[in-house]
Formats: structure tokens, sequence, C-alpha cells
């Protein structure tokens, strides 16, 4: 029992060292990239040359997992963990996060396979390893998109102000760029740059909710687009967005409060047969060895743990079925 303790303090301890080891080197060379990208386009030059010599230092800064990102892009996969990594407002470039994750597989299975010779269970624990990175960037996806939703109410309702005041909509825009709340703040600063240098409103607003899938957002966006097809009051058309979102906000609080028993029930049944497995091994030393020593025992607790996480799956799509 205490060598699976060994193994598992092991393998997290080498893998966060890793990823924090790269993810710091990362955002040190994302610094060193804008700083240079300063120096060398001047304010004075034009934008065209400033943008191509940014673009070029930072594709010379990930050139170093080229290979990788050449892998994933015959794959088809590279255009989705961009837009995966720029969901979740990472500096990370693809290539690392796929070092990241191999190397989490790997430094986990060479520790598990070299302490208890076994591949079946050194596969199933690099598998699960591999997937720390993508779950630590889904989580800071979901975070950001939570804070994002939470301050677009009186982001929107400044925009309302701001068209009240006589303002255009782009320089509504600019104001909540300028005033408004993170994370909200800066997409709406980019959307301001971008149309700025000569994109369209439309495309602008696209690419940013690209960015964030925020159904919220999607209200906002949607509204501008058709008042500039068909007419209209642009501020009132906010007023009533703003409405609407805090409706689904306050519907939204009321469902999470209704199946906070459903999600405590989930997680209780994900983890009772861990902590019981846990409890009868302190109880009662060599009670689940058969598990791991006899072949049949090991394909009795593969079977266990694949039904556990499909058990715990299921049960978080009813619970979260419910949609505002």
């Amino acid at each position: 029992m205490m060598s699976l303790w060994l193994i598992f303090g092991v393998i997290f301890a080498v893998a966060f060292g890793v990823m924090m080891f790269l993810l710091r080197f990362s955002r040190q060379q994302n610094v060193m990239v804008r700083r240079m990208a300063a120096v060398i386009a001047p304010r004075s030059a034009v934008d065209n040359n400033r943008r191509a010599m940014t673009q070029y230092l930072v594709q010379g800064e990930s050139g170093r997992f080229g290979r990788l990102e050449g892998l994933a892009a015959g794959a088809g996969l590279l255009s989705r963990f961009q837009l995966f990594l720029l969901q979740a407002d990472s500096t990370v470039s693809v290539g690392v996060f796929l070092v990241l994750i191999f190397g989490s597989a790997l430094t986990a299975f060479g520790i598990t396979y070299g302490i208890t010779s076994r591949f079946g269970v050194s596969a199933c624990i690099s598998t699960m390893m591999g997937y720390v990175p993508v779950g630590w960037m889904s989580v800071r996806r979901t975070r950001r998109i939570e804070a994002f939703n939470s301050a677009l109410p009186e982001c929107v309702a400044l925009c309302a102000r701001s068209l009240r005041a006589g303002h255009s909509i782009a320089a509504a825009i600019n104001m909540v760029g300028e005033e408004g709340t993170e994370p909200v703040k800066t997409e709406f600063a980019e959307v301001f740059k971008k149309h700025n240098y000569g994109l369209s409103l439309r495309e602008a607003l696209m690419q940013m909710l690209n960015r964030v899938p925020s159904m919220d957002l999607r209200l906002f966006v949607t509204g501008i687009l058709v008042q500039k097809d068909t007419g209209g009051n642009l501020a009132e058309i906010f007023d009533r967005i703003v409405s609407v979102i805090r409706d689904r906000m306050r519907i939204q609080g009321e469902i999470r409060t209704h199946t906070a028993q459903g999600r405590l029930t989930g997680w209780i049944l994900l983890f009772l047969p861990i902590f019981i497995f846990i409890i009868m091994n302190f109880i009662n030393p060599g009670y689940a060895n058969i598990l791991f020593e006899d072949p049949k025992g090991q394909k009795v607790f593969y079977a266990g743990v694949v039904m556990l996480i499909v058990g715990g799956l299921v049960i978080r799509r009813v619970v979260n079925e419910i949609e505002v």
C-alpha cells in the first residue's frame, strides 16, 4: 500500500515540477517577444510591419516544438488546440502544451513501470497523468468564461449608457475596454483594436465570440449585428439584453441550488469506493493484494475503475443536463 502512495507522490511531484518549469519558461519567452517587438517596430512604423515582425518573432519562439505542432496539424488537431488554449487565456503554445501532455504520461509510465513492473497499471496511471494538463486548462477555461459572464451585464449596461451619451458603438466598445471589468475589458479592447486597424466590426465581434464561447456574449453580438442590418434603438436593445442575462444568471443560480444534492451524491458515489478501499487496506493490510497480483483480480480492478469513471460521467451529465 505504501508503494502505491509513493508512486502517486513521485509522479505528481515530477509532473507538477515539469509543468511549472515549462509554463514559467513560456511566460518569460512571451514577455521577451513583446519587448523585442516593441523595440524593433517603433511607434512611427507602419502597423502592418509591426504585426508582421511580432508574428515572425512568435513563430521563432514556438519553433522549438515545430515538429509536434506539425504532427498536430497533420492530424487536424492544431487549430483545436490553439482555440482551446486561447479560450483558456493561456500563454502556452501548442507545442509546449503537447510536451506537457506526453511528458506527464511518459514520466508516469516510466516511474510506475520501474516500481511495479506491471504494464497495465503503468498504462492506466500514465493515461490519467496525461489528462492532468488538459483538465487543468479546462478548469482555467471554465473559470474564465464564468468570470466573463459575471462581468458582462455591467459592461453591456455601460455600452448602453455610452450610446445614450451620443457615442458610436465602436466608441462604446472602447469605453468598456478602458473602464470595464476583467476579462470583458481585455476582450472588448481587443475588438476595438482590431476594428481600429481596419477589420470590420462584424468580423472583430465574431472573433471575440470564437475566443469566448458564451451564450450571453452571443446575445450581445447578435443584437449589434441585427441592429446594423435592420436598424433600431441599440441602447434599448442592450437594456433588454442586460435584463435577459441577469434573469438567466438568477435562474442558473436557482438550478444550482436545487441540483446541489444531486452533485453531492455524485461526488460521494465517485469517491466512496476509493475511500472504502483505502480504509480496508489500513485495517487489514494485504486485503486487496489479489486485485494486483492475480490476473483475474487485475481484470476486476480495471473493470471497476472503468465503471467508476463511466458512472461519474453519467451522473455529471444528468445533473448538468438542465440548460437555461
